[in-house]
């Protein structure tokens, strides 16, 4: 079943997901320049660093449950 509020939840957390991956693929890029490298720009070595992005992610405390995504997974 299809949910408007799913994709932008999902595409909320790729937004994350791509940023975090171009400041650890490219770190010397300023702030500016990494916002206009597209996806397919992205070094080629964002596979090494997906592992530390997914882990990055779900240890971030959600301002608004005051949880990490982690501790409300596993406890």
């Amino acid at each position: 079943v299809y949910s408007p509020w799913i994709n932008g939840l999902v595409e909320g957390t790729n937004k994350i997901l791509l940023h975090v991956l171009k400041q650890l693929c490219a770190p010397n890029l300023r702030e500016d320049d990494q916002e206009n490298l597209a996806w397919d720009k992205l070094p080629l070595n964002w596979p090494d660093h997906l592992d530390h992005t997914i882990m990055a992610l779900n240890h971030q405390i959600l301002p608004a449950l005051k949880f990490s995504p982690k501790e409300l997974f596993l406890g």
